[in-house]
């Protein structure tokens, strides 16, 4: 999305935006290299972050007021669901586990 405003409106194509765009996927391809319970904190941590921020930037535009209200309920159904799954993992162990 930052990445897509910023070509869109070259203005807002500053270094605090593009290192922001490609943020969030770092996060979830170092998540790879944790375990279970680990990568769930940071991906949860991470989507509400992404969230916040998206929040913080495109809040007060009415053209983009459909993709928030999007965001908020895509994050907070792939948060719902790591938490889910974070709770199963404590309660039952980890995945493959016997």
């Amino acid at each position: 999305m930052h990445w897509g405003l910023a070509v869109q409106t070259p203005a807002l194509a500053d270094w605090w935006r593009m290192a922001w765009g490609v943020t969030p996927a770092l996060l979830g391809w170092a998540a790879l290299l944790l375990p279970a319970a680990a990568s769930l904190v940071l991906l949860t941590a991470a989507l509400l972050v992404a969230l916040i921020v998206d929040e913080l930037s495109f809040g007060g535009s009415d053209r983009r007021s459909w993709f928030l209200k999007l965001r908020r309920l895509l994050s907070l159904g792939a948060v719902a669901s790591m938490l889910a799954t974070f709770i199963a993992i404590i309660l039952g162990g980890p995945p493959g586990g016997a």
